[in-house]
């Protein structure tokens, strides 16, 4: 979990708090609850019926002086999460403006003003899915980078797992689906992660 504190010009300190969120066995489950327990947290994939993408699902939730910004209906597959080091990445290079495909019908915006991040999401039906926010972007791209490194250790620990398993033997159903689980965790996470780091420390801050 990340949490920061800054001070906008003649407006009152602000607090946000971000902190990943994973779905598990049809609940939103914290980060860390399944980082613990990782054995128990490929258990859960497995008594999936079903196994498939829709099943791995876990993201970011916001929340700025103790209000949620955001809810888990406003977060999906593991894929989509991912959209998020890209577009700050690009933010970081100098981009003015970049979209996140948060969730399924995501219209999340980000624009870049100087040292400011505006970011919304409003539906195309108009309902306003994550209201205008203005956050320091370093300040705001260091948190996310924060949990999504410890979302990547998740990802290598489950992996880590599923080939133990394998590597001692299962049956054919079993075996199909480990491989859907290290399927669903994105391998390219920690090249993601390294870009947006290298990009961010050498961004203009201004």
């Amino acid at each position: 979990m990340g949490t920061f504190t800054w001070q906008e010009q003649d407006a009152p300190p602000k607090t946000i708090r971000v902190t990943f969120t994973v779905l598990l066995r049809d609940e939103w489950v914290p980060l860390d609850t399944c980082s613990d327990d990782i054995g128990g947290t490929v258990d859960g994939y497995l008594a999936e019926d079903r196994l498939s993408c829709c099943a791995f699902q876990g993201g970011f939730l916001f929340e700025v002086d103790g209000v949620p910004w955001n809810d888990d209906g406003a977060i999906d597959e593991f894929r989509m999460t991912m959209t998020w080091f890209g577009a700050l990445n690009r933010l970081c290079q100098g981009d003015g403006k970049q979209e996140v495909w948060a969730w399924e019908e995501s219209r999340l915006t980000l624009i870049r003003e100087g040292m400011w991040l505006d970011m919304d999401d409003i539906h195309h039906s108009g309902h306003v899915v994550m209201p205008r926010l203005r956050v320091p972007f370093v300040a705001f791209t260091e948190e996310v980078l924060r949990e999504a490194t410890r979302f990547a250790g998740f990802v290598w620990d489950i992996r880590e797992e599923v080939d133990r398993r394998r590597s001692a033997g299962v049956s054919d159903d079993v075996e199909h689906k480990l491989a859907e689980i290290a399927r669903n965790m994105p391998a390219d996470i920690d090249g993601k992660l390294a870009e947006l780091r290298l990009s961010l420390d050498s961004a203009d801050h201004g």
